[in-house]
Parts: structure tokens; sequence; C-alpha cells
């Protein structure tokens, strides 16, 4: 009796010391984490996981209780193992299917300058004005992502800011097009900064923190210099012919990835992080 007792103890002791830090854990990310933090996201999930094994500590528990109470002997230690793999099982499965039914990181909405240099967008009031094809940021923007697809343009940020305004796997600003220049943009809180898939275009004077990945150049003869990065990974080049010049990067655990060929790093200035300059490809350094 008393070895049953203290199993059932044992398992009430397991269900507080887990569910008491999960439900704080779970509390701090959503109430106490600046909104977009990249430490939000891994805490939820930490605390969704302590919050389901206190549940099936709980569940066990209860059992224990039970059979303690009815005076039924103790199931053999091999069946209590499989029963616990598939009770484990089944509280997994079914947090897998509610996550999947109500995902906590969704695709953000978008501000796109089209093709044609139309800006769409449901944001409203939207803040950008537009003279020609120069495009200037009139305040800062929060839960949408921003997408150029016209050639020949200039997005001006005016030192505002692009911010998430939760958890994202976007970019926040992207360019698909060519010639275009993106300067004194402030970019917060995203899974990525810039991703930058067309060629000849120029990327400067901007500011990203907060993110992922800072710069990810995938196309041709882009130019990206005097932006300041903080980022877990910070300057990306994936294409070829590029130039990446007079940058401050601040402490990724790679600074500046180099996979394509002919790319020109200059000058620029490495703070911190683990790795300076990781080389896949032919490049030219200075």
């Amino acid at each position: 009796m008393s070895g049953k007792w203290l199993n059932s103890r044992t398992y009430g002791l397991m269900t507080l010391l887990f569910s008491i830090p999960g439900i704080l854990a779970i509390a701090v990310s959503q109430v106490y984490l600046p909104v977009g933090s990249l430490y939000a996201l891994p805490l939820l999930l930490l605390g969704l996981l302590l919050v389901v094994v206190s549940v099936v500590f709980l569940f066990f528990f209860f059992t224990m209780q039970w059979r303690w109470t009815h005076g039924q002997p103790q199931p053999r230690p091999m069946r209590l193992i499989i029963f616990r793999i598939l009770t484990v099982t089944l509280v997994a499965a079914q947090t897998i299917e509610v996550v999947q039914a109500n995902p906590i990181i969704k695709p953000l909405p978008q501000v796109s300058i089209a093709s044609d240099g139309s800006i769409q967008s449901s944001l409203n009031p939207l803040p950008i004005s537009r003279t020609g094809n120069l495009y200037t940021l009139t305040g800062n923007i929060s839960g949408f992502s921003l997408i150029i697809q016209c050639d020949n343009v200039t997005f001006d940020g005016n030192d505002y800011a692009l911010r998430s305004g939760g958890f994202t796997t976007d970019y926040g600003m992207t360019v698909q097009s060519n010639s275009v220049t993106v300067k004194n943009l402030k970019v917060y809180q995203f899974s990525g900064g810039f991703q930058v898939q067309g060629s000849s275009n120029l990327i400067e004077q901007n500011q990203i923190s907060g993110v992922w990945f800072g710069i990810d150049i995938t196309g041709t003869l882009n130019t990206v210099k005097t932006n300041g990065v903080n980022a877990s990974s910070c300057i990306g080049i994936g294409g070829n012919n590029n130039t990446v010049e007079g940058n401050l990067v601040v402490g990724g655990d790679y600074n500046l990835i180099v996979k394509g060929s002919f790319n020109n790093i200059t000058a620029n200035t490495i703070t911190s992080g683990k790795d300076g300059i990781r080389l896949a490809s032919a490049g030219k350094f200075q």
C-alpha cells in the first residue's frame, strides 16, 4: 500500500513540477516578451511541451489513486511501459492535430509594389507616398511584409520601421525585380530581413535586427553596402557578381556566408560571432 501511495504522490509532484514552469513559460512568451521576440516562440513551445507532460503525469496520478483506493494490483512493468507509451503518443497526436488546425506561425499579409508600379495592400491607411518612381515610407508598418516587383524604383524607408507584429517565417523586405534601390529602412523581428532575388539592385543604409537571417542575396550584380545587421546569420550571398561593402555586422553565428562566385566582399566590419566569413565558392575579399 505504501509503495502505491508513494507512486501516486510522485506522479502528483511531477505534475506540479512540469505544469507550473510550463504555465509560466507560456505567460512570459505571450505577455512579457516584446511582440515578435526571437525568444517568444521557443519559450511558447517549451511551455506547451511542459504542460503536455504534466497532463500525462496527472493522468497517471489519478490512475494510481484509483487503483490504490480500489485495492487493485499494480500492472506489470512491461504493461505499464506500453501503457505509458500509448498514452504519450495519444497526447502528442492530439497536440499536433490542434497545432495544425490552429498554426502558431502564419504567413503575413503583404504590401506589394506591383510590376506596374501600383501599391497593393489591405493595410489602411497605407503609410507610403509615391512621387513617380520614388516610394517613401511616412510611418511605421507592423504585421505586414513588403515586396517589390517593379523595376527601376527607389524605396526610401525614411528611417521608419517595418515590424512583423508576431511570429512569422517571412522576410521583411523582398526585392524580386531589377534596378531597385532600398534605403533608410529599419527591419525588425522577422525570420529574415531582406531577400534580394533580382539583379542590379542597391540595398544601402538600412538597419536590420531581431531576425534569424539578415540579408539573403540570390540574384546577380547587386550591391549591399553601409547597412547595420544584427542577426543569427547576417549576410548570405548565393548569387554571382555581387558586392557587399562597408556593412556593420554584429553577433551572427555565421556573419558572411559566400556560396556564389565572383562576389566582392569589401571593407565590412564584423564585431562578434562564431565565424567571420564562411567561403563555399570563389570570391574576392579586401
